[in-house]
């Protein structure tokens, strides 16, 4: 058989032997690996799924699925739906608007929440200021808080004069601390892992695992995450 490089492409040259190559009329010429059907009755059932713009101009990439595949795609399908009908406690029909529901609920919690805590760290910035005499060192854990609540009453704080350990996270998975302090102080404990690391243990087995020292600006604040 004759066949023209592009038909070929990727044959090793010492190839021997018979080559069959699948020719589409005006669309492309290919050498067959062994997927190649005699007839397409034999593919029982294509289920076209999506299309997606390829990185080669004017070209379209075509997703999809023949035979077996098909019916392998409908049982996960099935069993995902009848998982979800479980969780959500309602018919399949309902299951988008549900988790749609329930997705605008959280950001509204999350929302709320986060609302809270700015008022949190207000309200500690206030009680830390009113304390007499000033302490030297302040830490404060928030297990519920994420790293705004420590940013915040960093920014209400206003002021380097107290050494702050702040902490968030929740004991069980990760956190992320803040020391904020002068500068001096902030590049000594930075630099010094004997008294750092105590400091992480100290905070409630929170950072365990989780001990990468990194300093965000340069000056007053180091963050351990």
């Amino acid at each position: 058989m004759t066949c023209d490089t592009r038909s070929v492409r990727g044959l090793p040259a010492d190839h021997k032997g018979d080559i069959r190559v699948i020719n589409i009329e005006d669309v492309e010429s290919n050498m067959c690996c062994g997927t190649h059907v005699k007839n397409l009755s034999q593919l029982q059932v294509i289920k076209l799924l999506h299309t997606e713009k390829s990185k080669r101009k004017d070209k379209t990439l075509l997703y999809f699925l023949v035979g077996n595949r098909v019916i392998n795609k409908l049982n996960t399908c099935i069993d995902h739906e009848q998982k979800l009908t479980v969780l959500l406690k309602n018919n399949p029909s309902q299951h988008v608007d549900l988790v749609d529901k329930l997705q605008k609920n959280v950001r509204t919690v999350t929302k709320n929440l986060q609302t809270v805590l700015k008022d949190l760290a207000i309200l500690e910035v206030s009680k830390l200021k009113n304390i007499e005499p000033q302490p030297k060192y302040y830490f404060l854990h928030r297990k519920e808080a994420e790293a705004d609540f420590m940013n915040l009453f960093i920014k209400e704080m206003g002021t380097t004069d107290i050494f702050l350990f702040l902490s968030t996270g929740d004991e069980n998975t990760t956190g992320n601390i803040v020391l904020y302090g002068e500068e001096k102080a902030i590049a000594s404990l930075g630099n010094n892992n004997h008294v750092l690391i105590p400091l992480l243990s100290f905070s409630s087995g929170v950072f365990s695992n989780h001990q990468k020292l990194t300093d965000s600006s340069g000056d007053n604040t180091c963050c351990v995450s």
